[in-house]
């Protein structure tokens, strides 16, 4: 499972979430997850898990469908990324990402 991290400024809620992108090598389909890091119980926004349009996909539409209608894109170079994951059937790999889409160290994150 590839893992990849971007913090966006969430219209809606007027702050920061964390989204994790990525690729699971084992199930072979690509996943999302938003959280509210700032809520005290580390708020759940979006998962593909409890999305009955997402499923399982293997392309990265839908994802990009839910963050428009939350007013959030993800830089390309991070979309790129986890494509490269799918292409080479990755895993096992974290990476964070500043709003540029700049991979930064996690210290930085």
């Amino acid at each position: 499972m590839t893992q990849r991290f971007i913090k966006l400024d969430h219209p809606a809620i007027g702050r920061k979430v964390s989204v994790m992108v990525g690729y699971d090598r084992p199930l072979s389909y690509f996943f999302m997850i938003i959280e509210d890091e700032e809520s005290p119980d580390d708020d759940l926004v979006y998962s593909n898990l409890e999305d009955p349009k997402a499923g399982f996909p293997k392309t990265l539409d839908r994802y990009r469908e839910v963050l428009a209608g939350m007013g959030m894109t993800i830089p390309e170079t991070v979309w790129a990324a986890v494509l490269e994951d799918q292409k080479n059937n990755a895993g096992n790999l974290v990476a964070w990402y500043d709003s540029t889409g700049t991979e930064i160290s996690s210290d930085d994150y």
